[in-house]
């Protein structure tokens, strides 16, 4: 009877010693019990595609300046970095500026259920408009008038550029300023755009 104990007792013990203890994720910044999020149908509207363009008049210099889209890099789900059972909705795509013959740069643009960011490097990066984000009613930009415009200053440039967009048409127009001086101002004239 003490033998059947014994074996009993180290059968127990050998079966409580191979489970596992549960593990607890690290949480980070964006946890959310919500497992999966998508961009809102307001921010989704920014989806612009490869074809879509804007031609700009820069009101400072009378420079013709064009932006289009080249390529979009990656849409779906992505899983964040700090949260592994956390997923959100992305959308990126590459826009080609060109300032002036010859000379042109491209800017990054993320979309995720927080917003549109502009070369974003990170998950906290800030976003340049969002469905909290202040609009005006109306605004006249070049010929014409322009409903729920978000205005958006970034400095991260070194500059103060001060961009002004809506979901319908996009951007719409752009300010830099200088050493407190309005250098640049570009002005929406003409846009093809693709969804």
């Amino acid at each position: 009877m003490k033998v059947r104990v014994i074996y009993f007792a180290l059968i127990l013990i050998i079966a409580y010693s191979c489970s596992k203890p549960e593990e607890t994720p690290s949480k980070g910044p964006n946890c959310s019990d919500t497992q999966t999020k998508y961009i809102s149908p307001e921010i989704a509207n920014f989806k612009f595609k490869k074809g879509t363009y804007w031609v700009y008049i820069d009101s400072i210099s009378l420079m013709i300046d064009t932006m289009r889209v080249d390529s979009v890099l990656g849409f779906g789900l992505s899983g964040y970095y700090y949260c592994p059972n956390n997923y959100h909705e992305t959308y990126t795509f590459e826009v080609n500026e060109k300032r002036y013959l010859g000379s042109h740069y491209n800017n990054y643009y993320s979309l995720d259920e927080t917003g549109l960011k502009l070369n974003p490097t990170s998950e906290n990066y800030p976003t340049i408009y969002n469905i909290y984000s202040p609009k005006i009613d109306s605004l006249f930009i070049y010929d014409r008038y322009y409903k729920s415009v978000v205005a958006t200053s970034n400095t991260r440039t070194g500059n103060n550029t001060i961009f002004y967009m809506n979901t319908d048409f996009g951007f719409l127009k752009k300010e830099v300023i200088s050493n407190s001086v309005l250098v640049s101002k570009k002005l929406l004239k003409d846009k093809f755009i693709v969804r």
